[in-house]
């Protein structure tokens, strides 16, 4: 067995160690920040330079639009589900596997 996993007594479930999850946190928490400000500024550069607005980049407009929902609205659950303990998440949003799923089905 990897020496960053560990299997828990009571539940029998393998447990990735703290250090491991910090690093996994700091980079979901990084990912996410810069899908938001990145698909901002795409919002930003189309609503103050008129001369933007063509149809290929309103096509543009809308993928950063819906990729910034999904920034805000999937991610950060996701990212809870996958850097918190199992007990303390899955009593609230019940399976890693059902948000996941429906992660794919926004997009």
């Amino acid at each position: 067995m990897e020496p960053w996993v560990r299997t828990s007594r009571e539940a029998g479930q393998a447990q990735v160690a703290r250090p491991v999850m910090l690093v996994v946190a700091v980079l979901l928490s990084t990912l996410t920040l810069t899908t938001v400000v990145g698909n901002l500024l795409v919002g930003l550069a189309l609503i103050r330079f008129p001369r933007l607005r063509t149809v290929s980049n309103f096509l543009i407009g809308n993928l950063a639009l819906s990729d910034l929902l999904l920034a805000v609205t999937v991610l950060p659950p996701a990212a809870a589900v996958t850097v918190l303990p199992i007990s303390d998440v899955n009593n609230d949003l019940r399976h890693k596997d059902q948000i996941q799923g429906k992660d794919v089905y926004v997009r």
